[in-house]
């Protein structure tokens, strides 16, 4: 995720959404669904690398259980 101006910084990811209609909920989403957000300025643009960790989802119903009876 790149911002072009380069103005993105560590205090915008800690901080809190606005009102619903205004800025800040993107940011705010981001945190809840990343396990890890780095925030580097390369070029004097800000870059954000989202890193999610993968969690096994629940079984479909046509799907067998798993070997090692997890699922």
């Amino acid at each position: 995720m790149v911002e072009a101006a380069g103005t993105l910084t560590a205090e915008h990811l800690r901080g809190r959404p606005g009102p619903l209609g205004r800025r800040g909920w993107g940011l705010w989403l981001v945190r809840r669904l990343c396990d890890q957000v780095l925030l580097d300025h390369p070029g004097g643009r800000s870059w954000l690398r989202l890193h999610m960790r993968s969690r096994p989802g629940p079984a479909r119903p046509d799907e067998p259980a798993s070997p090692n009876g997890s699922g």
